[in-house]
């Protein structure tokens, strides 16, 4: 059977904004595919050597992004690259990022939200139905109703990251906490 063999183009123009003094959201053009232009995915890679080897399994980061943003600490002093990935599994050429300077040694210590091991108290101020639970490379682990909290008593010790799933429109990364 006939197979797409293209690869989508490649992430370009990279804008970095700092979210506090560690976190920076990294945002990129979104990328063509030949044959289906919403299916394109972003799969992100980090190593301490710059350029980074995005042949090496070990430096991704997360894989399968559906939206063209990424949010880490820069303070751990990686360099970073972003390629598009299309239904078929064809992977674009890498997009190198250079980052500005990271903050001040002096900075404050990342905010998580308060849990207790056991549950996870969610924040009043979003218009969220749903939210999702996923670990640091994206990967869904836990679902539910947006309310005042919720159990994560099934969750191993880690960092997570809380997710808000609006009705209409793209989920949101909210905060990350740790169990």
């Amino acid at each position: 059977p006939w197979t797409d063999s293209i690869a989508p183009s490649a992430p370009s123009r990279f804008e970095q904004r700092d979210l506090d003094a560690q976190m920076t959201e990294l945002r990129w053009d979104t990328c063509a595919d030949n044959l289906c232009p919403e299916g394109v995915r972003y799969n992100v890679y980090a190593s301490p050597a710059s350029p980074v080897d995005v042949t090496k399994a070990e430096n991704l980061v997360a894989s399968c992004l559906p939206e063209p943003f990424f949010t880490f600490n820069r303070r751990l002093g990686l360099s970073l690259a972003v390629t598009a990935l299309d239904r078929c599994g064809n992977e674009s050429a890498p997009l190198q990022i250079r980052l500005a300077p990271s903050a001040p040694a002096s900075a404050p210590q990342p905010h998580y939200l308060p849990t207790d091991g056991t549950t996870l108290t969610l924040p009043s101020a979003f218009e969220a139905e749903q939210y999702s639970i996923t670990d640091l490379a994206g990967r869904p682990l836990l679902t539910g109703r947006w309310q005042e909290q919720a159990d994560i008593s099934s969750l191993e010790r880690g960092v997570y990251r809380l997710c808000a799933l609006p009705r209409k429109g793209s989920p949101r990364i909210v905060a990350e906490f740790r169990k």
